[in-house]
Formats: structure tokens, C-alpha cells, sequence
């Protein structure tokens, strides 16, 4: 290899590093997966490149001095395009994971972790400014019978088909997630009880009249509880599972709120 030719490889390798530079910055603000290949595969490039010429560079010891600055040129290179490669795909796999871990693969929707988390951050704000919110604890009824007739496979139709139709029924600051096998939860903030009770019902009046595709109708037993009652959010998760539970122990199809207040609700329960 004449410095000619090593030089052109150099130059051809820096534009391959400044495209590259360019792909990660893009990639930071918009990611994307057709991104993230076209960056796996510049830094391949630049390793094989690098990786071939300093091989070439050797064999080719001419003159020492000259071999050696481009070699520790192409070490360098070699090096940083490792570097790059190995921190963009860890951060990418990473960056999946985590994505996995809050967000429930089969409904598309936030996890239990998920949850979890927004669930402490909603107790924060009202801790911190007095913001009251409201959790939701719903159940499918009977689900283990729907997978029972129908197969398991129905039985995932049928969570999809809760998840969209909550999806679509509650306000855009309502925040969904899949805590369970058939049970989904919803915080509610900026919410009181009272409202969060009627909402629950106008959830299950929704549910109770949409046709499942595979298995037609269905329903649901809600539980509601508030942050004002409750001194921790381990606690008011507690009491919306408790009020969910009474709906179950008294003929399912129905919402419970705890404390007593009694709105007099259609298939609702009071304690």
C-alpha cells in the first residue's frame, strides 16, 4: 500500500466516522429500528476497514515511520469504532429491555413494573402538592372459564380486546396498565372517588354491551379507592383490590368504591 492509496482509506474512514457521528446524534432524537441497523453496520464497516489496512500496513513495512503513523492511525480508529459499536448496542439492548419490562407484550399496554412506578410518582405529586388521584382495579369475570371453553388462545383475543376498549372509553390523562393475568388497573389523577366510581361504571356499562369477538359478552368486576384515604400507596392499591374483591364475593358484574359513599349507582355495591 503506497501513502497515496493508505491516505484515500483514511479519508474514506473518516467520512464513513463523520456519517456515523451523524446517525447517532439522529438516532438520539428520533429512534428508530432502520436507524439503528444503518449505525450497527457503519460500525462494522469502519472495523473492517481499519481492521484490514493496519493488517496491510504491517506486511507492507517500508518505511518505519510512515507504517507507524498510519498503523496507529487504524489502531485508533479500530478502537473507537469498537468503543462505539459496543456502547450503541448496549445502550440499544438496553434501551429494549427496559421497554419490555413496562409494557405488557400481549395488550401493548403498561406493565405491573410500569405501574409500579407511575403509581409512586402520582403519590410524590400528592404528596408533595396535594393532587389528589384515584386507582381502578379491574377483573375479567369468570376468565378462567372463558379459557377453559374457548382455549387459551380466545382468552389472549379476549385481553387485547379489554384493553382497547378501556383504552378507548377513558381521558387521555388516564393512564392503563396489565397488573395481572385478566386484571388491569387505571390511575386516574387530578380524581376523587366519587368521580373515579362513576367512571368505573361507565367502564363496565361499556364492557357489558361490546361484543368480544371470540367469545361475545363479558364483564367485569371494578374496585376504586383514593390517595386522600389512604396514607401510602401500598395502602390505596390494598383498598382498590379489597373493593374489587367485594364486588366478586357479592355477584361480580358490578363496581365498589371503598369507604361510604353510596351513589347510588346501577350494579354498583356500598360499603
Amino acid at each position: 500500500m503506497t501513502n497515496p492509496e493508505a491516505s484515500q482509506r483514511i479519508k474514506t474512514l473518516y467520512a464513513v466516522w463523520e456519517e456515523l457521528v451523524v446517525d447517532l446524534r439522529t438516532y438520539r432524537e428520533r429512534p428508530g429500528v432502520e436507524l439503528a441497523n444503518d449505525i450497527l453496520l457503519n460500525s462494522e464497516q469502519m472495523w473492517q476497514m481499519s481492521d484490514a489496512m493496519a493488517k496491510v500496513a504491517i506486511d507492507r513495512n517500508e518505511n518505519r515511520w510512515d507504517a507507524f503513523d498510519i498503523i496507529f492511525i487504524l489502531l485508533l480508529i479500530n478502537a473507537l469504532s469498537i468503543v462505539g459499536l459496543f456502547l450503541f448496542s448496549f445502550k440499544t439492548i438496553r434501551g429494549r429491555l427496559e421497554n419490555e419490562a413496562i409494557t405488557d407484550s400481549l395488550c401493548g399496554i403498561g406493565s405491573r413494573r410500569a405501574f409500579d412506578i407511575e403509581l409512586e410518582r402520582q403519590w410524590s405529586l400528592f404528596d408533595r402538592y396535594s393532587d389528589n388521584f384515584s386507582v381502578l382495579l379491574l377483573d375479567i369475570d369468570h376468565f378462567k372459564n372463558i379459557n377453559d371453553a374457548f382455549g387459551h388462545t380466545k382468552g389472549d383475543i379476549v385481553l387485547k380486546e379489554m384493553a382497547q376498549t378501556l383504552g378507548l372509553n377513558t381521558r387521555s390523562t388516564d393512564k392503563l396498565y396489565r397488573v395481572g393475568g385478566e386484571e388491569f388497573a387505571l390511575i386516574a389523577p387530578h380524581t376523587s372517588k366519587i368521580a373515579a366510581a362513576q367512571m368505573a361504571d361507565t367502564l363496565r356499562k361499556c364492557i357489558n354491551e361490546y361484543h368480544f369477538t371470540a367469545v361475545g359478552r363479558v364483564s367485569v368486576s371494578i374496585g376504586v379507592a383514593e390517595a386522600a384515604d389512604v396514607s401510602n400507596p401500598e395502602e390505596l392499591y390494598y383498598e382498590a383490590d379489597k373493593a374489587m374483591y367485594f364486588v366478586k364475593r357479592h355477584g361480580r358484574n358490578g363496581t365498589h368504591f371503598s369507604g361510604e359513599i353510596d351513589l347510588n349507582l346501577n350494579n354498583s355495591f356500598a360499603s
